[in-house]
């Protein structure tokens, strides 16, 4: 191509049409590639989440029932060295457990149960009790 200074103005109009062109190109290829690029991401991230909640459902026995335990605290033991030995995975945490434990026996401090109180714990068996 010849020297930009020995172009000819429609020969430099021409130039910068195509240059514009080029760029226009570029840029449209830019915005496909990064709409391209967060979808990929989108879906490995719905999938990835997908997965995790299909596992958790499949860590859960789906037959489990719940059911109620009475029990009578003795003296030195608390409400939570009991609740213990009943939670299992159904509960995210202790601390959900024992919300649910105070809720069903309208205990107003469950960090404060005198020795001698039955409360209702609840469990769940994936045997069907009778």
């Amino acid at each position: 191509m010849k020297d930009y200074h020995y172009m000819t103005d429609a020969q430099r109009r021409a130039l910068c049409r195509k240059k514009m062109a080029r760029r226009r190109r570029e840029v449209r290829r830019n915005i496909i590639l990064c709409f391209t690029v967060s979808l990929i991401l989108m879906v490995i991230l719905c999938s990835l989440l997908i997965g995790k909640f299909t596992s958790r459902a499949a860590e859960m026995d789906s037959t489990s029932i719940k059911y109620y335990a009475k029990v009578e605290l003795s003296y030195g033991e608390t409400l939570s060295e009991v609740a213990s030995d009943y939670m299992d995975a159904h509960y995210a945490s202790m601390n959900e457990y024992l919300d649910e434990v105070a809720f069903i026996n309208h205990m107003e401090d469950p960090d404060h149960v005198p020795a001698g109180t039955t409360i209702i714990l609840p469990y769940y068996s994936s045997d069907f009790l009778q």
